[in-house]
């Protein structure tokens, strides 16, 4: 998602910005099998100040939903302590928000 906005995650880290998941959880509806083409839909469910909440959704080819996830990921400095995420991310973030990537 990040890179569809513009920012690649290495010039994040390269500039002090580093992404950690905190939380993370996954419900399995239906199983997916080897070689399946599979969709993963991502959204932001909600963006803190030091937060991000993602959401998933998994689908087969035909857009059977498989499974349901979610994502918290912390924003930390490079001293792994939290730091806010930067304006300019932020802003696309929010912009991205009401958008299924």
């Amino acid at each position: 998602m990040l890179k569809d906005l513009g920012f690649r995650y290495r010039d994040l880290e390269e500039n002090g910005l580093l992404l950690s998941i905190i939380d993370t959880s996954c419900r399995y509806l239906r199983p997916a099998r080897y070689d399946q083409q599979v969709t993963i839909k991502t959204r932001i469910r909600e963006l803190r100040k030091l937060k991000i909440f993602f959401e998933y959704e998994v689908e087969d080819e035909t857009g059977l939903l498989l499974a349901r996830a979610q994502t918290t990921l912390g924003a930390l400095d490079l001293n792994l302590k939290p730091s806010r995420i930067p304006t300019p991310i932020a802003v696309a973030l929010k912009k991205s928000q009401t958008e299924t990537v």
